[in-house]
């Protein structure tokens, strides 16, 4: 699946939304832990990570104040002096025995002395610069009024809205975006109207009317979508909108930072999922050499298996950068510190990274072959393996590297005699590998070449023995040694016991080579001197 401009859907209001897979949204709406670590946020400065590591239920106006500022960047707190000026003119406000009229006064103050127009995008800053303001910034502004002033609030969130409740228990509602009919009381005979027009409109039926109270319809309709949010959250939606600025700007690297620190706030599906577009934009346009991509990519990997794109990108890319550093430029080192950090950052999904492993090792078993590296390939083409017992190819593979490994070190007098015993455990270890015909033709090749080993060092002793189980082997699987080094071990081994007078056993050594190859001139030699 690969992200297109269609993808980027976005609404006449201040969210992204996106077509979310149920569960996955809900899997995404719950605090994930590890989706984004502190250490991952991408900061301005020390003073904003300092910020992020604080407890938000206890900073001060002023600190929260200069956290939303700075959500477009740090930049220093250009409207403090509006600000102190608006909370000196709204302290000035005497206060109304009607909490209602209260707000209402307070309302207007806000609303003429700064919130001037009505911008989709734009930041806190922007109230004191420029008089610009949409739900989310006019909410956190009355937010910071409310609690200078010392007015308990809460602050709702809706799927594409935010909006503030003054005196919770009387529920004032105060829209900040409508400043015409920006505040008004959810008392009874607005609950009456609004269960009225519910009905009128046929949203209720009169049946469903008269087995529920007008609470209990008001309540399921209008509150069906909202949940209360902290500051901690509103601060969240600041940043996740910069974000969702950035990426209508196609400005992909600052809209993840800005994601980021949006999602460490509050993770939700929308965040989420834009912060995985445009991770796969910046991915689908990389060398992978700059110092963020390998987290981007590791980071796909925490989402959950709803979200498609995921596996398949993290895959394809890594065999974009094997093929391009590994195979092409030769660059080992760097390829491995990728993999290193990449799995290293790979959490909640083992499939995934048991397939990266599966890629690493079997590329990395070919480029230590290629050179003739045979101690350095054989384990990852062993790991390989492990990882995909049934690959027709690994299995080959692993086969070829050691009868290679094998006749380079006869070459250089270094032969391992341990290698049966090292074929056998393989075989534990990976039963699949017996099922290939040239696994098993290179053990009985090996079993051959180990016994003469033994004969060149003198020891042919031990040889006869060892050419009964090979004859056992050979015979089970129905298979041939090979015939040179066969007509060589079976005759040294029958001049051995020829010299010692042991015409049994040499006749034993000889009949064995001849089984298997008739015709042999040498061993039909021997025979004869036998007979």
């Amino acid at each position: 699946m690969r992200i297109t401009d269609r993808q980027l859907i976005l609404t006449a209001f201040i969210f992204i939304f996106t077509s979310v897979n149920g569960k996955a949204q809900a899997f995404l709406d719950s605090v994930y832990p590890g989706l984004i670590a502190l250490d991952e946020v991408v900061f301005s400065d020390s003073n904003e990570r300092k910020l992020f590591e604080s407890d938000f239920s206890k900073l001060t106006t002023s600190e929260k104040f200069t956290a939303l500022s700075r959500t477009k960047g740090p930049q220093s707190t250009v409207g403090d002096g509006k600000w102190f000026s608006l909370i000196s003119n709204l302290k000035s406000i005497k206060r109304h025995k009607k909490n209602e009229k209260y707000i209402d006064n307070i309302y207007k103050e806000v609303h003429n002395t700064l919130l001037q127009k009505y911008k989709l995008q734009t930041s806190f800053d922007e109230v004191f610069t420029e008089g610009a303001y949409n739900c989310v910034t006019a909410s956190s502004l009355y937010a910071l009024v409310f609690d200078e002033l010392a007015v308990p609030y809460e602050l709702k969130e809706l799927p594409s809205h935010v909006y503030i409740i003054a005196f919770p228990t009387e529920q004032i509602v105060v829209e900040s975006t409508n400043p015409k009919s920006g505040f008004y009381t959810i008392d009874d005979n607005y609950k009456n109207q609004y269960v009225s027009d519910l009905i009128e409109n046929k949203m209720v039926s009169s049946a469903e009317a008269s087995q529920s109270t007008v609470d209990e319809i008001f309540d399921h309709f209008y509150f069906n979508k909202e949940k209360s949010i902290e500051f901690r959250q509103l601060l969240g939606l600041q940043y996740y909108n910069q974000g969702v600025y950035h990426m209508q700007n196609k400005e992909y690297r600052k809209a993840i930072e800005e994601l980021e620190k949006a999602t460490y706030l509050y993770p939700s599906g929308g965040c989420a999922y834009n912060l995985l577009i445009s991770m796969a934009k910046v991915l689908d346009n990389t060398d992978y050499k700059g110092n963020r991509d390998i987290i981007y990519l590791a980071r796909m990997t925490r989402m959950p298996n709803e979200f498609e794109l995921s596996d398949d990108h993290v895959l394809g890319a890594f065999s974009k950068i094997t093929s391009e550093l590994l195979i092409s430029k030769g660059e080992k080192a760097s390829y491995d510190s990728i993999y290193a950090e990449l799995t290293g950052l790979m959490v909640h999904n083992d499939s995934v990274k048991n397939k990266v492993d599966l890629i690493y090792n079997f590329e990395t078993a070919r480029y230590y072959s290629l050179s003739g590296e045979y101690e350095k390939s054989i384990p990852h083409a062993i790991n390989a393996l492990k990882g995909e017992p049934t690959n027709l190819q690994t299995q080959v593979m692993v086969t070829e590297l050691l009868r290679a490994q094998f006749l380079a070190q006869y070459k250089r007098d270094e032969v391992d005699t341990n290698v049966i015993e090292k074929l056998v455990a393989l075989q534990d270890s990976v039963p699949e590998i017996w099922k290939n015909a040239r696994f098993k033709q290179l053990y009985i090749d090996l079993f051959a070449a180990v016994i003469g080993v033994y004969v060149e060092q003198g020891e042919q002793h031990r040889c006869l023995k060892l050419l009964e189980n090979l004859e056992a082997l050979a015979d089970e699987n129905e298979l041939l040694p090979e015939q040179q080094i066969t007509s060589y071990i079976c005759s040294e081994v029958a001049k051995y016991y020829f010299r010692k007078g042991s015409y049994g056993n040499a006749r034993k050594a000889a009949k064995l080579g001849l089984k298997y190859y008739p015709n042999d001139g040498m061993l039909q030699a021997i025979n004869r001197q036998l007979r």
